[in-house]
């Protein structure tokens, strides 16, 4: 006669879901309850999966959506969104809000000329 497994069944936590999932900044609790494990399974999860802390695995996989999101910003910018010309210069220029200048202005990096490339 077999013998029947003892304890509970092993979770399934789909890898490329879970990190798709970390794009959009989810916390512990919601990605525990997206997959119905709690949190000290996923902690354990990630820990054993990927050698990482939650926080840490989180920031890893949330940088592809990040910089998915700059590049279109920058496509709509570069198109001729003024809004987005605003965005990306006050959000990737370092400019202040309102200004010309900008807000980490250092003498040094002042440019005197110029060369504006298509």
């Amino acid at each position: 006669m077999a013998k029947k497994p003892r304890g509970r069944p092993e979770a399934q936590i789909d890898k490329p879901q879970l990190e798709q999932l970390m794009g959009y900044r989810p916390s512990m609790y919601d990605v525990s309850g997206f997959f119905k494990v709690s949190r000290t399974t996923m902690n354990d999860f990630i820990k054993k999966e990927y050698g990482m802390v939650f926080k840490e695995f989180r920031a890893t996989y949330q940088s592809k959506m990040k910089l998915n999101l700059i590049q279109k910003a920058i496509f709509k910018a570069q198109n001729g969104d003024n809004e987005m010309i605003k965005f990306c210069l006050i959000n990737l220029g370092g400019w202040t809000n309102g200004n010309r200048e900008r807000s980490d202005f250092d003498e040094d990096d002042f440019i005197e000329d110029i060369e504006w490339v298509d």
